[in-house]
């Protein structure tokens, strides 16, 4: 719990530094990521992380790779992203 508290002050912090609020980045995700009706990209194509990537950019954050690899960390876990990572590097 403390962890949790600790990393949502983190992320307040970045954002903050962004000139992002928390309500609007969380929207952001929503509409980066696609609705729960509407058909998602395979993981594992790059397509979600793309169009995360340019919603947040569109947003004015300042390093929008960084902050949609953190994002898809927290969500996918530390193995799994690298397993994704590595699979991008491949591909490409």
């Amino acid at each position: 719990m403390v962890r949790d508290m600790v990393e949502s002050e983190i992320l307040k912090r970045f954002l903050a530094d962004n000139g992002l609020a928390l309500p609007v980045f969380e929207e952001s995700l929503c509409k980066a990521i696609g609705g729960r009706s509407r058909r998602r990209p395979k993981l594992g194509s790059g397509e979600r992380f793309e169009q995360l990537r340019r919603e947040l950019a569109a947003r004015g954050v300042r390093n929008p790779d960084a902050l949609a690899a953190w994002i898809g960390r927290k969500k996918h876990g530390k193995k799994k992203m690298a397993e994704l990572a590595a699979h991008g590097r491949r591909e490409s």
